[in-house]
This record gives structure tokens, sequence and C-alpha cells, in this order.
């Protein structure tokens, strides 16, 4: 009572300066004061510290992961550059669904194929803003065959560059992931639709490759050496066929402003 009547004479002001007094005074602790209880923590970097933008963008990506895998649903990840730093994020999402699938023991040959598809995705892209720095037509075969003459040495000390004009171009890829109870899709999509050139000669190595047991049989084979022997995608079917896999696993199509290479592999066999 006595308490209470002392504070019913003191003023406002009083009162205030009391709690600044109680909050400097227990700082850290708890204290009790006429019935009030007051908790101040001092600063402390685990409890106080907010999450970096870095962390808060890795969050929400794991969040999509999550949800994606718990609805069968694809995540897309999509990128104009594809250099080390996004193949090491994207075999980070591609061990997530192979473990999710129970196929983990298939991460490094998977990732090989994948990485092979994202490469020539933006080889593709990469060909194409060359072309347009040069004012040559891809789908010219005269204009092409000059294109090609110096494409390779032209962009590989200048990358930079010219992922920066793929971008002010607006090409880019896209890599998509969706597991279900039946299948593991894996697919990348890039905005340069292939000529009827490029087509022939992606369809004459996969025709070889499915035809031949080894790479220096299908190499034998190979009579356009124009853009590199294309022996990725060689040993890329040639190796999804040592892990078991028909050669319909993997299939390539180029339309309507896209190309498109999916691996959809089969669960349940």
């Amino acid at each position: 009572n006595n308490v209470l009547s002392n504070h019913k004479k003191r003023t406002t002001k009083d009162l205030k300066e009391d709690l600044l007094k109680d909050f400097h005074n227990f700082r850290g602790n708890a204290a009790r004061q006429d019935d009030i209880t007051f908790i101040v923590f001092k600063y402390s970097p685990d409890i106080t510290k907010t999450k970096t933008p870095e962390q808060e963008k890795k969050d929400a990506i794991e969040d999509k992961i999550r949800w994606a895998l718990k609805n069968e649903k694809p995540i897309q990840i999509r990128t104009n550059r594809y250099l080390t730093e996004d193949r090491d994020f994207i075999d980070s999402i591609l061990d997530r669904f192979l473990n999710e699938a129970g196929i983990k023991f298939l991460m490094n040959k998977l990732s090989y194929c994948l990485h092979e598809l994202a490469t020539n995705a933006k080889k593709a892209n990469t060909k194409r803003a060359y072309f347009k720095s040069k004012d040559l037509d891809i789908n010219n075969s005269e204009d092409y065959e000059i294109g090609m003459q110096d494409f390779k040495m032209a962009t590989i000390g200048k990358i930079e560059h010219y992922l920066n004009l793929q971008k002010k171009m607006g090409l880019f890829i896209v890599i998509m992931f969706q597991l279900t109870k039946k299948d593991l899709r894996i697919s990348v999509v890039n905005n340069s639709e292939m000529t009827k050139n490029e087509k022939e000669k992606v369809q004459h190595k996969l025709d070889i490759a499915s035809q031949k047991d080894s790479i220096g049989e299908v190499y034998d084979q190979i009579e356009d050496y124009s853009e590199g022997a294309g022996l990725g995608i060689v040993m890329m079917s040639q190796m999804l066929r040592t892990m078991g896999f028909e050669n319909d696993v993997l299939s390539i199509t180029s339309n309507q402003g896209l190309t498109n290479a999916t691996l959809l592999i089969n669960l349940r066999e």
C-alpha cells in the first residue's frame, strides 16, 4: 500500500525518469520494480542480427525447392550467363532432386549431361549475339559460313562483352527441374531456335551415337568438323546408354523461337 500511495503522489515525469533509470540499471537482466517487470536485453549478434540480402535470397530459393518437391511442381532457373558459379548453383539443385528421387548415385554423370546441354544453349545464344554484332544473317548459308570461320576465336576472349550483348538482346537460358512419383524431368531451354542446318547436324550426331558402341566409332562417322567434332553430345548419349537408359531419354526440339533439350528419367523402370 505504501508503494502504491507513493506512486500516486509522483508525477508522470517522475515515473518516466524511473523507467529510464531502470533501463540503464537492469540492462541484460530481469528486475521487479513496483509490480512492473523490465526485461531489456543487451545487444547480441546472434539474437538481433538481421539476415543479409544474400541469406534471404538463399532462404527464398530453399523455400521454392521444398515447395516444388512437395507438390511435384516444376522449378525454373533463368539466366543469360551460365558461368562457373551458375554451374555450382545448378549442381546443388540437381543434387536435391536426385536425392529426393533416390538416384543420387547418378549425380556425376547426370551433372555432366545437364551442363553439356546448358553449355550448348549458351553457345547458341552467344552465336546469335556474335552474328548480330557482325551484321550477319544466321539463317543465310553464306553468312553462316562466313560467321563460323572466326566465331570461336573471336568470342573466347570477350565472353563478358557477348554475355552483355545477349542480355541486351533478351537472350536467356532456362533450366527446369520437376520430380513426380513417375519420373524426373530436367530441361534446358534457350530462346534461340536452331537453323535448319544446325538441326540436321545435331540429329545426325544423335543418330550415329545411337548406332555405335564407342566414341571412336562415332568419331570415324562424323564428316563435318566446321563447329568441332561435337563429341560432347555424343559422349552424353553414350553415357546415358551406359546408365541403362534408352535413346529416347534425351529429346531435343527446336521450333517457335525456342530450343528445348530434355532428359526424362522414368523412375518406375
